[in-house]
């Protein structure tokens, strides 16, 4: 079921089937097992950072989610 729906909302991003999926956040332990479901390419989101330890208890993946609603709203948090 979660891989099906996976699928859909995949196709409707227009993913490319060798597309890679980035996984960030906490819950990011669960798009590993679902990339191999898919035969797509896993990166962790850390893997791009130069830096990936913030805390003895906190990646900088965990907070990939928060940062970049924040890059989004930048702009109207300046007005």
């Amino acid at each position: 079921m979660i891989l099906s729906a996976s699928e859909q909302v995949l196709v409707k991003a227009g993913v490319e089937q060798d597309g890679v999926l980035v996984g960030a956040g906490v819950g990011r332990f669960l798009l590993k097992p679902l990339a191999l479901s898919l035969k797509a390419e896993y990166c962790d989101f850390s893997e791009l950072c130069v830096s990936t330890e913030l805390s003895e208890d906190l990646m900088v993946s965990d907070c990939a989610p928060a940062a970049a609603i924040a890059y989004l709203l930048k702009d109207e948090v300046a007005d």
